[in-house]
């Protein structure tokens, strides 16, 4: 429970912040959950212990579900919000939410498994391109290349968990 009171405080912080625009503020907690889920390994370790587990996972459905299904309509929420502001009548919102949670979920795997050095900046990279795509108005491209021997080569530098760039 320590590591979900940890989650939902950087949550609800983001959440409740009334400074930045709805694309800023879903890119935030998109970035936060990226984040997280690197600078909190550990965490992440025993989240994957407890949700792979037979008995573990009928105690996430019964007492974690709940806490990620409030997340997942944060989400919905803010998704709902730049379609009718960017009067995107083709967007799904409910599939968007879902692509976004299957890939936060590949992510804080990958984490788990890999702690690569690159797992925030690929992580939020992908992020950002998948929201650039469904919403080319309030995320503007961006060019992110690979390594170079001189360091990152990119439009924009994501050296450090937390330097996020919003558009």
């Amino acid at each position: 429970d320590h590591q979900e009171s940890v989650f939902k405080n950087g949550w609800n912080t983001i959440l409740a912040s009334n400074s930045v625009s709805t694309s800023g503020k879903l890119l935030e907690l998109l970035e936060y959950d990226v984040r997280f889920s690197v600078e909190h390994r550990d965490f992440i370790s025993v989240w994957h212990a407890y949700w792979g587990e037979a008995k573990g996972s009928s105690l996430y459905r019964k007492l974690s579900r709940p806490r990620d299904e409030r997340y997942e309509s944060d989400v919905r929420r803010l998704l709902s919000n730049l379609t009718e502001e960017g009067t995107y009548d083709d967007i799904n919102v409910t599939a968007v939410e879902r692509g976004i949670n299957a890939m936060m979920f590949g992510i804080w795997r990958d984490s788990h498994l890999t702690h690569g050095p690159n797992d925030y900046n690929n992580g939020i990279q992908a992020m950002y391109v998948y929201l650039h795509k469904l919403f080319p108005q309030h995320y503007k491209r961006k060019v992110f290349r690979k390594k170079s021997r001189q360091g990152l080569i990119s439009a924009h530098t994501w050296k450090q968990p937390g330097n996020i760039r919003l558009s």
